[in-house]
């Protein structure tokens, strides 16, 4: 149980440092669209969300929206694409308790296209089932961090760029030539940060 989810935190963060992740999608459903079992708050997860988590390899029909989804889910927050290693690593523990024979399940090698991931999550279902119901992390078992917060602890020595709404802008030119403002001024500080190491 201890390496539950390990293989799909590094997984991750080779698809976040690989470019793989696209912007952080939101919840498509929320805690309204759950159930109560035995005065537990639960929701229903395809087995292959669940076993994306535990196994450490992508096999959700719904990619990384199912695990978006199911650590949203369980964390009772939004997740960014930065916090998919973390909260995997909180999660997986809970589902490998909730979940022991999915969690003692081996996914296999060479699941490299949908097609393949598909016709081997369906060869499971009989035994296994198609969803199960995931309850969330119990008080104690998450650790909130705001997504910026947690950025720049991961990264310090990355510089975070000031987004520029056009919300309520009158004219594009002005969103531009702030946006073009806010660009020179990182420019000129990394300058400043080469200079200052030189010296």
């Amino acid at each position: 149980m201890e390496s539950c989810g390990r293989e799909m935190c590094s997984h991750l963060v080779k698809l976040s440092v690989a470019g793989g992740f696209q912007t952080p999608r939101p919840l498509t459903e929320s805690r309204e669209d759950s159930t109560m079992t035995n005065a537990t708050e639960t929701r229903s997860f395809h087995i292959g969300d669940i076993l994306s988590v535990t196994s450490g390899k992508l096999v959700s029909p719904r990619h990384v929206d199912g695990i978006y989804d199911l650590l949203g889910w369980m964390t009772g927050e939004k997740p960014m694409t930065h916090q998919l290693p973390r909260l995997s690593r909180e999660c997986a523990p809970s589902l490998c308790e909730q979940f022991p024979d999915l969690a003692a399940l081996e996914v296999p090698k060479g699941l490299n296209s949908e097609e393949k991931v598909l016709f081997w999550l369906g060869a499971q279902e009989p035994e296994y089932g198609t969803r199960r119901e995931v309850a969330p992390l119990r008080p104690g078992e998450h650790t909130s961090i705001d997504p910026i917060t947690e950025m720049r602890m991961n990264h310090p020595h990355v510089q975070i760029l000031p987004a520029v709404s056009l919300d309520g802008m009158s004219d594009i030119r002005e969103a531009a030539a702030r946006t073009a403002e806010a660009l020179k001024r990182v420019i000129e500080s990394a300058r400043d940060d080469e200079e200052g190491s030189q010296a």
